[in-house]
């Protein structure tokens, strides 16, 4: 059986030795045995977080304590600079120890900070450790993000909307753009007609963060862009709107074609596996029969109402299916959920329930089934 992978393990010996490596043919001096052999002690045993610690906590000892040199022998060490439109694999996960060493000890040197970075960020994203700017210099930062976003390498201009995002996973909430988004959509705006499915992507992802503090604000947003044609607008405004939708915010389901108000006739939903072992799937299959009278444009999603530690129900929204229908149409749709330990989610034995949402809107009642955790 092929072994799990885990995240943890885009930190690895190989990529340790290459980091010694690489800063060896720039740095004579530089311990390359001791350094390996510091980090890699105890490695096995720590987290995704706790591995990235360590590494940039043992740059900082082996490298001069000087930040000037010792980031000008970072960016020495840096590899050939991605030739491809995309973020492949894991190797290139080296080089977050060394932005996160930058993030950590170059705050008091910001032109050489920031500029390390965007170098950094044509090898491996310095989406993380440019956050530490934006919070400490704001105005700057932006500055720097605007010129960056007119660069011919991908990557940069990808640094723009990621680095940006009010909401990053495995990074610190940007909450200045929580509360006001426009200083951020004020960048995108300079991404417009972006050419790369990367960046695409970027932008997207950063809309759908935007969305969640500031629905109407991206609505607007994607409206503009709509209006003017933007490059694969629809592409973009389909995975910018995905949380809104599942929120059945009425502007968004405008601006996607969607009618919340859709008429069916019946909708039913049956559980097939009423009572489900942890580690096996959740069964159902629904049917609905719908009164439109013209062609329409539907998303269905479900609701899985899993019980919390306080013995509540707290719903979280899966897609199900997206789908044009002809008048009067009749869709039987079944699906298996798989309902598997994970690091993101805790498990309670209980009652749980799903039930329907079509065009943001929920349909039927809850069904309930039994989880054995």
């Amino acid at each position: 059986m092929k072994e799990k992978f885990e995240f943890r393990s885009v930190f690895n010996e190989k990529s340790v030795k290459k980091t010694a490596k690489q800063i060896k043919e720039v740095y004579q001096e530089f311990e390359e045995k001791a350094f390996i052999k510091a980090i890699l002690d105890g490695f096995e045993q720590l987290s995704y977080g706790d591995r990235n610690a360590k590494i940039t906590d043992n740059l900082y000892h082996y490298l001069p304590k000087e930040f000037p040199i010792a980031v000008t022998i970072l960016t020495a060490s840096l590899g050939e600079a991605m030739q491809v439109e995309e973020l492949e694999g894991y190797e290139g996960f080296y080089v977050m120890p060394l932005s996160t060493y930058v993030s950590r000890y170059g705050t008091e040197h910001y032109e050489l900070s920031v500029t390390a970075l965007i170098e950094m960020t044509k090898r491996f994203t310095s989406e993380w450790a440019i956050r530490t700017f934006l919070e400490l210099e704001e105005a700057k930062t932006l500055a720097h993000l605007k010129i960056c976003a007119k660069s011919d390498n991908c990557h940069v201009r990808r640094l723009v909307s990621e680095g940006t995002r009010p909401r990053l996973p495995l990074g610190s909430r940007l909450y200045a753009f929580m509360e006001d988004p426009e200083p951020v959509l004020e960048l995108l705006e300079l991404l417009k007609n972006e050419p790369t499915r990367l960046v695409q992507r970027s932008i997207a992802n950063n809309l759908n963060d935007i969305g969640k503090d500031n629905p109407d604000a991206v609505v607007d947003f994607l409206t503009k862009w709509k209006e003017e044609d933007v490059k694969d607008v629809d592409w973009i405004i389909r995975h910018a709107t995905r949380s809104l939708v599942k929120e059945g915010h009425l502007g968004t389901l405008k601006l996607l074609g969607l009618d919340p108000e859709i008429s069916i006739n019946t909708s039913s939903l049956t559980i097939k596996t009423p009572i489900v072992r942890l580690g096996q799937s959740l069964e159902f299959k629904c049917t609905m029969d719908f009164a439109n009278p013209n062609d329409e444009k539907i998303v269905i999603d479900y609701l899985l109402y899993f019980k919390k530690a306080n013995g509540e129900l707290k719903p979280k929204v899966f897609k199900l299916s997206s789908k044009s229908i002809q008048p009067n149409a009749i869709l039987e749709l079944r699906k298996k959920h798989p309902l598997k330990l994970a690091t993101t989610r805790t498990y309670y034995s209980g009652e749980q329930a799903i039930q329907l949402q079509i065009n943001g809107k929920l349909v039927g009642e809850k069904q309930t089934f039994t989880l054995k955790v």
